[in-house]
């Protein structure tokens, strides 16, 4: 489990790393990455974030971030990291509400409370991997999708293309072995597709068009499977 702890300040991201090192000195598995707002949008920008907590303030100003719209930019491109908000301004916490996340701590505070923010963070993340997140290896680094974002999948020769509502990632891993880990509304429509029945925008003879615009052929073996399917999944 890979935790971030984003502030401009070195001292305060330096006392928090001791604080939740010692929290957690004999857990195995748990690994800690100081940054900076600056360096947070950087792996943003090159889609490799891989937080899945991550502690931040509500306000950057040596950056001229504000934190809430960072936050919000994490919210929809990965919806997995759990936020943990840490700052001196008590009266953000009108606007962190416009916002996906877990604990709003003031900083005078951080040493009572951060354990517990903690406990809930870890918590959620777990309930997510055993709920809606599936884990793959894309470009080098362990990443979670959120399964409900997953619009289809499509086998590319060696790899596979998992094409999300908000990008695209492409694993080495086979068809076969990804839809035992897809979830319930997604099926397999052709000998090299899987897709999202909630994505579904029209069905047709021999194709299918999905929300990103996408054509995909409806293999014959599958068809009868795929429309019994889609017509299950409308009346829901």
């Amino acid at each position: 489990m890979k935790i971030g702890i984003c502030d401009e300040s070195c001292e305060v991201r330096r006392k928090l790393l001791l604080v939740l090192s010692d929290l957690y000195k004999e857990t195995q598995g748990i690994l800690f990455r100081p940054y900076t707002p600056n360096e947070i949008m950087i792996d943003m920008e090159e889609m490799v974030f891989d937080c899945e907590i991550l502690i931040m303030n509500t306000q950057y100003p040596n950056s001229g971030m504000d934190g809430v719209a960072l936050a919000k930019q994490i919210n929809g491109a990965f919806p997995f990291c759990k936020i943990i908000y840490l700052t001196e301004d008590e009266n953000a916490i009108k606007d962190v509400y416009e916002t996906n996340h877990c604990y709003f701590i003031r900083r005078k505070d951080a040493e009572q409370v951060l354990g517990l923010a903690m406990q809930k963070a870890i918590a959620l993340v777990k309930q997510d991997k055993n709920r809606k997140s599936m884990e793959i290896i894309c470009e080098g680094h362990h990443v979670f999708i959120n399964r409900p974002d997953i619009i289809y999948i499509e086998k590319c020769g060696r790899t596979i293309n998992i094409v999300t509502r908000y990008r695209e990632y492409i694993c080495y891993e086979s068809l076969a072995g990804i839809s035992k880990n897809i979830g319930d509304n997604m099926i397999r429509v052709h000998g090299g597709y899987i897709v999202n029945l909630a994505y579904i925008t029209y069905l047709g003879v021999e194709t299918l068009e999905v929300q990103s615009g996408k054509i995909i052929p409806i293999g014959r073996t599958y068809d009868k499977d795929v429309r019994k399917a889609y017509q299950e999944y409308w009346k829901k």
